[in-house]
């Protein structure tokens, strides 16, 4: 393989919006720049430290008496996807706490802050390097980790995010979809 710089790609989301979410029964795209079905919310903007895939597992090492090495065993296989948003919007709300926990009456949205579990969703990442597009789509995908917001003055409120991707039907925790410009 030679160095080629046109493969070289920045991470911008599209202008449209980067991150969307919706249903696990929603249809979702099959490649890089196929139209997004309707039933996909936007989720507005996120942090500039953009979106971070972790992609790993545990190794375990079996071994034979006496203590050598005969097989090594993938023993755990996880898929995650980290990003901040940075709008308080009631469709960021919704994602963070669920759907039943986030309620709007006239200009008040109320947000229900208790242990229930939000559930799997279906995210799709959108990026956009000139004519270079990736899409990054997870079909079922549950926010775990930690929520630790700040109210700051001088700094957006921040709604930090992260996902472990559950195998779908196929047994695919994700799916990535480039499309390089013709030269």
């Amino acid at each position: 393989m030679t160095n080629n710089a046109s493969d070289v790609v920045v991470g911008k989301p599209k202008a449209t919006g980067g991150v969307y979410s919706g249903a696990t029964t929603a249809t979702l795209p099959t490649g890089p720049n196929t139209t997004l079905n309707v039933s996909l919310t936007g989720l507005g903007y996120i942090s500039e430290d953009g979106l971070t895939m972790t992609k790993g597992g545990d190794m375990q090492t079996i071994r034979a008496w006496g203590g050598e090495p005969v097989k090594i065993v993938k023993a755990t296989d996880d898929c995650t996807f980290s990003w901040t948003f940075i709008e308080t919007s009631d469709e960021v709300l919704i994602e963070i706490f669920g759907d039943p926990q986030v309620s709007t009456t006239l200009d008040v949205t109320t947000v229900l802050v208790n242990g229930k579990q939000v559930g799997p969703r279906a995210w799709v990442f959108e990026i956009l390097d000139g004519d270079f597009e990736i899409r990054v789509v997870v079909p079922n995908g549950e926010l775990t980790g930690e929520v630790s917001v700040s109210f700051v003055d001088g700094q957006p409120v921040s709604w930090p995010a992260t996902i472990t991707c559950l195998p779908d039907s196929a047994g695919n925790k994700a799916y990535i979809y480039k499309e390089k410009p013709s030269a």
